[in-house]
């Protein structure tokens, strides 16, 4: 038995998306041959956006493994725990691309979280994109550093049509590197020549609600709230495609999601994502709106293409499985125990 003490976000937010979505499905498939205890970050402003370690140490068994389960836990390197630390790294977007952040502030902060991740004795990375923005910018040996992708829920998998609604779905959460902005511009191109198509999301952002509203979209777009894992597979199922326009990825998980249900999907072509997806989607430079609606609109016009893509698709995504990843993990924590 390998007892693991989880330090991670807030696992009481509605949507499961990122961290916790990682936190869930890793803990979930370990079996029994791993014990798991969650400690939580809470998330009540930026005040209180860190964990005190005290509050670890408090509980924690030296013979545990203190897995990290984000980046901006770097700093707990600083307090130094006898316990052997693994930590995941999901992207290094507070080095490579600051400007992704909703505020200076905020990246600056990030950045100062993430100071000390070379210090634990192994680094997860959820991509080799990610592996090689950490050896640049931590200056960390590639040998320390275990590339292992994430996985996918067995929940997504393709579902019977129940719609006969034209739409194309966007599901995640609307940060500044999502791009969603550039989303709803290719949209307005795209009901040019489809006047009957509707965009469904998940997430109601408030600045993008109203340049829905400012564009006359705001019948168009349907903003179905939080949804479960099986109502968001129904969707992704009867879309006619799946449009991911975001400008920094160190994973992606929605198009995946997707994917596995058969969704053509049109995505960026930026930072993870080709490593991630491969030859299944449709690729669009995510700064021009007018190559974002052309890669929709071929998938629509060409039925053809629409279930080649959706082919490639479900075989591409039965490469991540939560099993994999915790097999791959379980094997780090072996190699930090020996």
């Amino acid at each position: 038995m390998i007892n693991v003490t989880f330090v991670t976000s807030d696992m009481g937010s509605e949507y499961s998306w990122g961290i916790k979505n990682y936190t869930l499905h890793l803990a979930k498939n370990f079996g029994n041959n791993v014990k798991i205890v969650i400690e939580e970050k809470k998330y009540k402003g930026i005040q209180n956006y860190i964990i005190y370690p005290k509050s670890v140490k408090s509980h924690l068994n030296q013979q545990d493994i203190l897995h990290l389960i984000s980046q901006t836990f770097g700093y707990f390197t600083r307090f130094k725990f006898q316990n052997p630390t693994v930590i995941t790294c999901h992207d290094m977007m507070a080095f490579s691309r600051p400007d992704m952040f909703d505020s200076k502030k905020r990246a600056i902060l990030s950045r100062l979280l993430i100071r000390g991740m070379d210090k634990c004795d192994k680094i997860i990375s959820v991509s080799e994109f990610t592996k090689n923005e950490v050896m640049r910018y931590m200056k960390v040996d590639e040998d320390k550093i275990s590339a292992i992708h994430s996985g996918i829920s067995e929940t997504f998998r393709p579902q019977k049509k129940k719609s006969d609604l034209d739409y194309i779905v966007y599901f995640g959460s609307e940060e500044k590197r999502k791009n969603i902005s550039a989303l709803i511009d290719a949209f307005s191109l795209l009901k040019m020549s489809f006047p009957e198509l509707k965009l469904v999301k998940n997430y109601d952002n408030p600045k993008i609600r109203e340049k829905i509203r400012s564009m006359g979209l705001e019948k168009d777009v349907i903003i179905t709230g939080n949804l479960s894992e099986k109502m968001m597979a129904e969707y992704y199922s009867n879309a006619k495609a799946f449009v991911f326009p975001s400008l920094f990825e160190g994973f992606g998980f929605t198009p995946l999601e997707a994917m596995a249900c058969g969704c053509p999907v049109a995505s960026s072509n930026a930072a993870a994502m080709p490593e991630i997806l491969g030859d299944a989607p449709l690729y669009f430079n995510p700064s021009n709106p007018e190559e974002i609606a052309q890669s929709v609109s071929s998938i629509m016009n060409d039925k053809t293409l629409s279930i080649r893509l959706s082919r490639k698709s479900t075989n591409r995504a039965k490469k991540f499985t939560w099993k994999t990843t915790a097999k791959k993990t379980r094997k780090v924590y072996e190699e930090v125990l020996e």
